[in-house]
């Protein structure tokens, strides 16, 4: 059994774990930053992986802080004199989640070209091969791969590739190394992980 599973198994029998709902829809940017947040992307103001800028008429993919509205948990531990860190698979991710964050905020996809004054820390050394090749199309009508000649990832020009998002997707494992004895009916957002592990753990 890989370690992994096997890690997942105790979690789930020493620890905690119960379906939680993701913000919707489900892409990348709201989730992670409703986790980092502690709200939903009403509060926060991130409901995509892209934005629509109203003064250029395009769609604008969230790459940093700019369309947050409100603060991270992380960065309240690190003002409070906490050591707290984001580490992301994605270049999009670290200015985001590591909005005021004294610390480190670093992605696997641009570790080696991390640096202190930019990332709180410098000389990552990740895996170059850290995801895989294959890309999901959400786009309706569109279908990669069901044949040979469909195989080409040329046709899908002008095409967003994103792997999930979908309704299918909002129910999430919500799964703790620790035990929680009590949680209230209300927490059952995937934002409601610090909240959880701050004030209900044993």
């Amino acid at each position: 059994m890989p370690p992994a599973a096997s890690g997942d198994r105790r979690m789930r029998r020493e620890g905690f774990h119960r379906p939680a709902l993701a913000a919707m829809p489900a892409f990348t940017n709201p989730n992670n930053v409703s986790i980092v947040c502690g709200v939903p992307p009403k509060i926060h103001g991130v409901s995509g992986n892209f934005h629509f800028d109203q003064e250029s008429g395009e769609d604008v993919m969230m790459v940093d802080a700019t369309p947050m509205r409100a603060p991270t948990i992380l960065s309240a531990f690190s003002a409070a004199g906490a050591r707290a860190a984001a580490i992301t698979a994605k270049d999009k991710l670290p200015k985001a989640l590591g909005k005021d964050l004294f610390g480190i905020a670093v992605c696997a996809e641009k570790a080696a070209e991390t640096t202190q004054e930019e990332n709180g820390i410098r000389d990552v050394e990740l895996p170059e091969d850290r995801e895989g090749d294959i890309a999901v199309i959400a786009v309706k009508g569109v279908a990669l791969g069901a044949r040979e000649q469909d195989h080409d990832l040329l046709q899908l020009s002008g095409e967003r590739l994103r792997s999930h998002g979908g309704m299918a997707e909002q129910v999430v494992p919500f799964i703790t190394s620790i035990p929680i004895t009590t949680i209230a009916e209300h927490m059952s957002r995937n934002f409601d992980l610090f909240s959880v592990l701050l004030n209900e753990a044993i």
